[in-house]
Formats: structure tokens, sequence, C-alpha cells
């Protein structure tokens, strides 16, 4: 069992830089949350493996398989494996990634 009783305090945000940290590893997934002061993004990428997105804080702009979708704190976003996508915060936002393997 892995308890975590705060998502969004495992990353702090940096002005200079988006930030990341690996919340937890376990059998089939890897949790990794971001933090992402104003303006900052993550430029369009592939995953090796099917994600999940999901905002902790903020709005994040997801854009992927020719639509954009904003993300809020309870909304969620699976991803194939490989489908190009990118993240972008407008104001500080944090985001939940899980790759599941």
């Amino acid at each position: 069992m892995i308890q975590i009783e705060n998502l969004s305090a495992v990353v702090a945000y940096d002005p200079e830089r988006r930030a990341s940290q690996v919340a937890f590893a376990a059998a089939g997934v890897r949790a990794v949350v971001f933090a992402f002061s104003a303006g900052q993004e993550l430029a369009e990428h592939r995953a090796p493996a099917p994600i999940l997105l999901q905002a902790l804080e903020g709005e994040l702009r997801v854009a992927a398989e020719g639509r954009e979708v904003v993300l809020r704190p309870g909304g969620m976003l699976h991803l194939d494996a490989g489908v190009p996508h990118s993240v972008a915060a407008d104001a500080a936002a944090k985001l939940l990634l899980c790759i599941l393997k």
C-alpha cells in the first residue's frame, strides 16, 4: 500500500523552470507530479506507454490529437502510448502524470 496525504506538496513551484518529482513507482504505474509556474510548458512529446493526466491545482492546457482541452482539478485525461501532446499553464498549476506500464 502506498499513501500520499497531499500530492501537491510533493513538488514546489520554481519560477525559473518547470519542476517535477516522482511521487511513487509501483507495479503497473509511475506517478510524477509537475509544478508549472505561469507561462511554463512542456513542449510536444510522446510517452512510451499509456498515460493519465490529472490537474491538482490551477488549470492546464493539454494539446493532443488536434484538440486542446483545459484540465482543472477533478478532471482527468487518458492518452494512448505514442500520442504527441503538450502541456501549458497560463497561471501556476500542478499536474499528476501517471505512466501506466
